[in-house]
């Protein structure tokens, strides 16, 4: 079947379901209509249709994540009424942690909720801001969990293993009434959970991991809101799950996190740059999207190249092209230290290619000009050099605006990764 029809019929049922109130039953149907929307917009070729299926692919995403942090809800509730044996617990409407100072969490009954789903509105059901992710702080272990070892050094079945203990330990704590043991087992979990997520390569094990990562986080979120502590962020990254670490780079697009590569990899990588005159006004930009870094010997990209001219000056064409930098060590004897290394470095530029703009749009004296499909292919053959001992080979992309000489031009460059066989 057509990815589109399949797609439409899927969220056609989930639509359904949703006005129903199956709200299980709705996340499936939308989480498969969604992919089915996804592999029709890679393959659609019309400008209107492609964003007609993305603006409708993003109003399902929506819906979607509102259904899946109600479900999440429902199953924190539901978790700790079954487990509540004691009359100090919290009941399903609140989580108002007794005797400790009062923190309620009121997230409604099913009846609450309207029965139409309403698009391009804010999610009809009532939403609680989602609290910051915890790190784990240290504290002592009690005696019969005193062997477990640091997540850093364990194998993915041992973190399974610490995961499950110490989470069956942190609900006997919160049963007792021992509120801020069982935050702390909790924090302890969520380290054992992340070490499991980093080594788990199915995707529904780690989507189930992530699920219990985010519930056991809200309970002790909780448990720390009533205590008083104040928590620092964890982050969790959208593509990969993984946790996102105090040191590295990551992006926030949409409320959602993303480490730097698995953004680019997933997203694309875009760049701009602008252009001022001596003594003037006047400037001159341009924005480049890629869809993905890594290409491969005749591949053919699509890119989205927009220039903005609000200068005197004209911008002749656009060039793309590729850069070669191939980097050797060499080993030098007889210098003034005895042994010497020294690097050098070639660089190589090949696949070039012109971009004059639907019916000659360029020279560009003045105005702006967006080519939505600049097409770029990769040389089948790349021209390699034959190096020995250690060297780095690196790539390079470059979109660049050319003016006439000697104005230099505007340019912006992509470190890319080519396949070599």
């Amino acid at each position: 079947m057509d990815p589109l029809q399949e797609g439409l019929a899927l969220v056609t049922q989930a639509v359904q379901l949703d006005t129903q109130g199956n709200v299980e039953a709705a996340t499936q149907y939308y989480q498969r209509g969604i992919i089915s929307l996804e592999q029709a917009l890679i393959v659609e070729r019309d400008a209107e249709r492609r964003n007609l299926i993305s603006q409708k692919l993003g109003e399902y995403q929506s819906r979607n994540e509102v259904l899946k942090e109600q479900l999440s809800k429902r199953d924190i509730v539901n978790r700790i009424s079954q487990s509540s044996g004691v009359a100090t617990l919290p009941s399903q409407q609140e989580y108002g942690m007794n005797p400790l100072p009062q923190q309620q969490y009121n997230y409604g009954s099913q009846s609450q909720y309207p029965t139409q789903p309403q698009w391009g509105t804010q999610a009809p059901y009532p939403t609680q801001p989602e609290p910051p992710r915890v790190r784990n702080d240290s504290f002592g272990l009690s005696s019969s969990m005193s062997n477990l070892k640091d997540p850093r050094f364990m194998t993915k079945s041992e973190a399974y293993a610490a995961a499950a203990e110490v989470c069956q330990r942190a609900a006997a704590e919160d049963e007792a009434g021992r509120y801020e043991t069982a935050r702390r087992y909790y924090l302890l979990a969520l380290d054992y959970f992340n070490r499991a997520l980093t080594e788990e390569t199915d995707p529904i094990m780690r989507q189930k991991l992530t699920e219990k990562t985010l519930l056991y986080s809200n309970r002790a979120d909780q448990l720390g809101a009533a205590l008083g502590i104040t928590t620092s962020k964890v982050l969790l990254c959208f593509h990969c799950s993984n946790p996102i670490d105090n040191v590295s780079p990551y992006k926030v697009v949409e409320n959602k996190n993303y480490h730097s590569k698995c953004y680019e990899s997933t997203k694309g990588l875009e760049r701009e740059a602008s252009k001022t005159f001596f003594l003037s006004s006047d400037h001159a930009f341009m924005k480049v999207k890629i869809p993905k870094k890594n290409m491969a010997p005749g591949e053919t990209i699509e890119m989205m190249v927009h220039v903005q001219n609000r200068s005197s000056k004209v911008i002749k064409k656009v060039v793309a092209y590729l850069l070669k930098f191939e980097t050797q060590v060499n080993v030098v004897t007889g210098g003034r230290y005895g042994v010497e290394r020294k690097a050098k470095t070639k660089e190589n530029k090949f696949g070039r290619k012109e971009f004059l703009g639907v019916n000659n749009q360029f020279p560009l004296e003045h105005g702006e000009v967006t080519l939505a499909r600049a097409e770029f292919t990769v040389p089948t053959k790349t021209p390699l050099s034959e190096l020995y001992g250690p060297y780095c080979r690196e790539f390079e992309l470059v979109v660049k605006c050319v003016f006439p000489k000697p104005t230099p031009p505007l340019k912006v460059t992509f470190p890319v990764s080519i396949a070599l066989k």
